[in-house]
C-alpha cells in the first residue's frame, strides 16, 4: 500500500473554545497499509467544573474523569503515538486545536499535518452525477449508512474512532490508486482553508501590496485588511484560526476573496480605513464608523496662555477644534495624558473639574506639574502638542509607489485636509524624483522628528488587528449570515489604556453613550470586482522623507493632473493619525513637496 500513516483522532471536550476548554478523553487510531495497526484511549482529567449537561452525553462518570490522569501525565504517549503520521477526523481543526493548547504546558512541540473529514466528503460527494451515489446525511452515521458499515449512536469514544478509521478507509484509501506523502501534504495543505472557499482563490492570490475583503455566502464584505503580501496575509488568518472561537466563526462563513492592490502601503492603509467605515464589516474590531460627540478646544484666555477645554462638539467653535472623540471620557483620558507627557499646568488644561476622573488614573500625583510656566514657555508646549497632531505642511504631495514601474501614487493635502489619492504615470512625475547620484533639490523643512513625549498619546500608529486579541468579554460579535444582522459591542475605551474602564466612572459626570454611530445618508457600496493585478515596482529613488518645495512649473503641470485623476475619500481622524505615522518613518521612494 503506502509509507503514509495515519491516526484517526475523536475527542471529547469541555466546550468548542481552544483557550478557555479542555480535552475530558481521547480516541487515536493508527491506520496504515490497509487496516488499524493500534490504538490508544484515556480519560483525561480537565482540572475545570463539567457541566451536568454535558455529563449526561458522555459515557464515563464524574467520579472516573476526576480520577483520570492529567493530560501532562499522557503527553508523551499522545506525542510518540502520533510522531511521524497525518491525523485524520471530522472537524479536525477544532481537535487539532485543542491538542495543541493542551501540548502548550508540555516541553513538546505538537505539530501534525491533518486532514478533514467532512473536506473530503465535500470533495468526494459533491462532484458525483446520481443522487444515488450521495449519503442522505453527511454525519458519521449516514455515511456508515451509505457503506454498508455497522454503526450505533450509542458507541464508546474507543468504538466510534475505529468506525472513522473505516469511513475513512471507504473515503480516502479506496478511492485514490496511490496514496504517497505529496498527495496527502497537497490535501492537508487545503484543510486549513475555510470550508466554503474554492481552493483557486486562495491560489490566484497576488503577493503585492493592497487591500484584501472577505466576503459571506451573500456577498457582503465581513472582514477586511490591508497588506504588503496579500497572499502571505490571508494565509496567516487561516493558519491562525485555531486560536479563537470568533476566527473559527469568521472562517467558517468566508464564501468569497477579493483585493484591490495599491502599489503603496500608505494607500492601502488609507483605503482599508475609508472601506471599513463604509463597509463596517462585522469581524472588523478597529476604525470603525463612530459618532464624534465631544472635541478638545484650544483658546487663548484674558492672561494668554493657550488652555485646553473639552467641550461637546459645536459648529460655532470649528475653528478652535483641535482633536475629536466618540465619549467625554476619551477627550479626558486624551487631555490628562497630555497634561502628564508635557507637563502641563492642570489648570489650564481645565482638569480641575475632573478630580475623581483623576483619582481613578493610573498617574500619582508627583506625576502633575506643580509650579505654572511662564506664558511663552506653556504656549510653546501647546505648540508642540499640536505639531505632533498636525500634517508636516498644510499643502502637501506624497510621492510613492504605484501599482507598477510605469506609474507612482500621488496623496494629496491641501488646506491641512485629505483630499484623496491618484495614480500619475512616471513620464509625469518623472522631473521629481532625483537619484541618489544627482543633487538633491533644497530642503525646506527638516526630516520629521519624533517626539518622545509624545508617542503614548492618542491612538496610536498600528495595523490592523486580528479578528480577536483576548480582552475578556469586552468585545461581542454577532453574524447572522441570512437576516446579515452585525452588531458591535464595544465596553472598552481605546484611549484608556492607563485609567480604570468607564463603567466605574461616578455616576455625577454621566454616563458615556457607546452606540455606533450610523450615516443620516446611506453609503454607496462600490464595486470591487474589478482586480488589477500587476507587478510591484521596484524603488526608483530613495530619500529621508525630507520635504521640498513644487516649482511653479511643476503647480500648473503636475497638480491638475492628480486633481484630475483623484480618487476623493472623506477625511477622518484615522486618517492624519494613518498619515503622520507613515511619515515618521524613513521610507525609501518616498517624495514629500509642499505647494
Amino acid at each position: 500500500m503506502s509509507e503514509v500513516i495515519f491516526t484517526i483522532v475523536d475527542l471529547e471536550f469541555t466546550g468548542g473554545s481552544p483557550r478557555r476548554d479542555k480535552i475530558m478523553e481521547v480516541a487515536l487510531v493508527k491506520y496504515a497499509n490497509g487496516k488499524i495497526i493500534d490504538c490508544f484511549h484515556s480519560l483525561v482529567n480537565p482540572e475545570k467544573e463539567v457541566s451536568e449537561f454535558l455529563m449526561a452525553l458522555v459515557n464515563f462518570s464524574e467520579k472516573r474523569l476526576k480520577k483520570a490522569p492529567v493530560f501532562e501525565d499522557i503527553a508523551e504517549q499522545i506525542f510518540d503515538f502520533t510522531k511521524d503520521t497525518t491525523l485524520v477526523g471530522f472537524n479536525i481543526r477544532l481537535s487539532y486545536a485543542l491538542l495543541k493548547s493542551a501540548f502548550k504546558p508540555t516541553p513538546f512541540r505538537f505539530q501534525r499535518p491533518h486532514l478533514d473529514l467532512k473536506m473530503l466528503i465535500e470533495q468526494r460527494f459533491d462532484t458525483a452525477a446520481n443522487l444515488e451515489d450521495k449519503p442522505k446525511s453527511k454525519s458519521l452515521g449516514g455515511l456508515c449508512r451509505h457503506f454498508g458499515l455497522k454503526y450505533d449512536n450509542s458507541y464508546n469514544l474507543k468504538k466510534r474512532a475505529r468506525t472513522i478509521a473505516k469511513v475513512f478507509e471507504k473515503l480516502f484509501i479506496q478511492h485514490y490508486p496511490s496514496i504517497d506523502k505529496k498527495l496527502v501534504r497537497s490535501i492537508a495543505l487545503t484543510a486549513k482553508l475555510p470550508p466554503n472557499l474554492p481552493p483557486q482563490k486562495v491560489d490566484e492570490l497576488p503577493k503585492a501590496t493592497g487591500v484584501y475583503y472577505f466576503l459571506d455566502k451573500k456577498g457582503r464584505i465581513i472582514y477586511l485588511g490591508k497588506s504588503l503580501h496579500i497572499r502571505d496575509r490571508i494565509m496567516s488568518h487561516f493558519n491562525t484560526d485555531l486560536e479563537s472561537s470568533k476566527k473559527q466563526n469568521m472562517i467558517a462563513v468566508i464564501y468569497d476573496l477579493q483585493y484591490r492592490l495599491t502599489g503603496s502601503e500608505l494607500i492601502a492603509l488609507l483605503l482599508e480605513s475609508d472601506e471599513i467605515k463604509r463597509f463596517m464589516p462585522a469581524f472588523n474590531r478597529a476604525q470603525r464608523r463612530k459618532r464624534y460627540k465631544y472635541g478638545v478646544y484650544i483658546e487663548v484666555n484674558e492672561l494668554g496662555f493657550k488652555v485646553l477645554e473639552i467641550d461637546s462638539l459645536k459648529l460655532e467653535r470649528k475653528e478652535q477644534l483641535f482633536q475629536k472623540f466618540s465619549s467625554k471620557w476619551q477627550a479626558f483620558s486624551f487631555v490628562l495624558r497630555a497634561a502628564v507627557q508635557y507637563q502641563l499646568s492642570l489648570e489650564w488644561c481645565n482638569l480641575l473639574a475632573f478630580e475623581a476622573w483623576i483619582r481613578q488614573s493610573a498617574y500619582e500625583e508627583e506625576d502633575f506639574v506643580e509650579e505654572e510656566d511662564s506664558v511663552e514657555m506653556h504656549n510653546d508646549k501647546i505648540k508642540r502638542l499640536v505639531k505632533f497632531y498636525s500634517y508636516p505642511a498644510d499643502n502637501m504631495l506624497i510621492i510613492d509607489k504605484g501599482r507598477s514601474e510605469l506609474e507612482k501614487s500621488v496623496v494629496i493635502i491641501e488646506g491641512n485636509q485629505y483630499l484623496g489619492y491618484a495614480y500619475v504615470p512616471l513620464e509625469k512625475i518623472k522631473p521629481l524624483l532625483v537619484d541618489d547620484e544627482e543633487e538633491s533639490p533644497e530642503v525646506l523643512i527638516e526630516e520629521i522628528e519624533i517626539e518622545d513625549e509624545a508617542l503614548s498619546l492618542g491612538i496610536e500608529e498600528a495595523e490592523e488587528p486580528d479578528i480577536e486579541e483576548e480582552k475578556g468579554d469586552d468585545f461581542v460579535v454577532e453574524y447572522d449570515a441570512d437576516a446579515l444582522v452585525y452588531e458591535e459591542q464595544e465596553t472598552f475605551i481605546e484611549a484608556n489604556e492607563d485609567l480604570t474602564t468607564e463603567e466605574s466612572l461616578p455616576q455625577e459626570l454621566g454616563e458615556v453613550e457607546g452606540e455606533i454611530a450610523v450615516s443620516e445618508q446611506p453609503l454607496a457600496e462600490p464595486s470591487i470586482s474589478e482586480v488589477i493585478q500587476l507587478g510591484n515596482p521596484k524603488p526608483a529613488v530613495s530619500n529621508k522623507n525630507e520635504i521640498y518645495e513644487l516649482t511653479t512649473f511643476h503647480k500648473l503641470t503636475i497638480l491638475p493632473h492628480v486633481r484630475k485623476e483623484l480618487i476623493p475619500f472623506r477625511e477622518n481622524p484615522d486618517v492624519q493619525t494613518i498619515i503622520r505615522g507613515y511619515l515618521r518613518k524613513k521610507r525609501k521612494g518616498v517624495w514629500i513637496y509642499r505647494f
